[in-house]
């Protein structure tokens, strides 16, 4: 029997290629815009543009939920949290990401307007991160991740370069900058492996050292869940 999985905050699509062979997939933004690029690239999944807090299809509805770089968004945590909790059948697994909190601080440093440009609404406390969990789910795994992202954007600080969305979105006449700040930063994170680069094998010596550098100062945390 084919799993019900959950795409809570989809985006335009970009973590489609970790689950779209995991089951039938249900995508749910509030952007129309961002709904309408993921349809194109991935027209057979079910999409619905929705804010998380109103989402919810009925009781244990779902096997697994995919929940990347959303909770820090949504106006009303817990109802969110709630409805999540309310779709995922009993031994369900849910995945969550959320900005690591010192990479939260330092990046607000560099620039004060960074939550009013990407829209984060707070901050998740690394040390009682599983207190938001602790009463609905057990956690499985923790794993820090993506910390080669904050070398991106502090680049891109320094040089005063705004971002208008989480993706990292800048304007047209700070492209060629930013390309070359995402080709330096890419080799050290393991998305390369889904880009043509991989056919340079400089990721052999560059990905440990990405891994290195999430394990110590992380850009986001990964928390695996259970139902």
């Amino acid at each position: 029997m084919s799993k019900n999985i959950l795409n809570l905050g989809c985006g335009k699509g970009q973590n489609i290629p970790y689950i779209e062979n995991r089951g039938n997939i249900y995508c749910v933004d509030i952007s129309q815009e961002s709904i309408d690029i993921a349809k194109k690239k991935y027209p057979h999944f079910n999409y619905t543009v929705s804010k998380a807090e109103d989402f919810n299809v009925g009781d244990a509805f779902f096997d697994e939920i995919y929940c990347f770089d959303v909770l820090e968004h949504v106006d009303d945590l817990d109802k969110v949290l709630n409805n999540i909790f309310n779709m995922l059948k009993p031994g369900g697994i849910l995945h969550v990401e959320v900005p690591f909190d010192r990479s939260e601080r330092m990046l607000l440093k560099l620039n004060p307007n960074y939550f009013d440009e990407i829209g984060h609404k707070r901050i998740f406390e690394y040390k009682t991160l599983s207190n938001y969990f602790k009463d609905k789910f057990k956690i499985k795994k923790i794993i820090k991740s993506r910390g080669i992202v904050n070398l991106y954007l502090f680049l891109l600080f320094k040089f005063n370069i705004k971002i208008q969305d989480q993706m990292g979105t800048i304007s047209k006449k700070d492209m060629l900058l930013e390309r070359l700040f995402l080709i330096l930063t890419i080799w050290f994170d393991k998305n390369i492996l889904n880009t043509d680069l991989k056919y340079f094998p400089i990721w052999v010596l560059t990905l440990p050292v990405g891994a290195i550098i999430s394990l110590v100062y992380p850009k986001t945390i990964i928390i695996i869940l259970e139902r």
